[in-house]
């Protein structure tokens, strides 16, 4: 679907990378307020070592790294594609989400970015198309309710 203005014309995603960016958020670890049908590559909770660094392959052939501590994600977290460049990148305090994420399209360009606070997300969460154009906006409150949802 395209809408236009005076000044530029916008075209807005696919349904399907809407359900991707889902996927991707899940990927990340994923809070409480993600739809029950997403498909996580990994989540917060796994087989991996109490303590320590784990590398851990995805299904996708990418794969997810970072620190166990007391059997909980501490600290910064990264996923790569298949191919090695980065997935996305994000914060665990003591296996809740924290502070700044932010995730890849393949082509290693920004496909959003968003604040977590204690394993919810807050804050603006700004997301982008494959050229980076800005496409989406999502505000959410200290409770991890979404506030406002805007398309530019």
């Amino acid at each position: 679907m395209t809408a236009s203005s005076s000044t530029a014309t916008f075209k807005h995603p696919s349904p399907w990378a809407w359900c991707l960016a889902i996927g991707i958020l899940a990927a990340c670890g994923g809070g409480a307020d993600k739809p029950a049908d997403a498909v996580p590559l990994d989540t917060a909770r796994t087989t991996t070592p109490l303590d320590g660094r784990v590398v851990k392959q995805l299904p996708d052939g990418g794969r997810i790294e970072g620190n166990m501590v007391n059997g909980k994600r501490d600290g910064t977290w990264f996923s790569y594609f298949k191919h090695g460049g980065p997935r996305s990148r994000i914060t665990y305090v003591d296996g809740l989400e924290e502070g700044q994420t932010e995730v890849f399209h393949e082509s290693g360009l920004t496909y959003y970015v968003g604040q977590y606070h204690q394993g919810r997300n807050a804050g603006t969460w700004i997301f982008y198309d494959e050229q980076g154009n800005e496409v989406n906006r999502a505000v959410y409150d200290s409770t991890g309710a979404l506030v406002k949802q805007a398309h530019p």
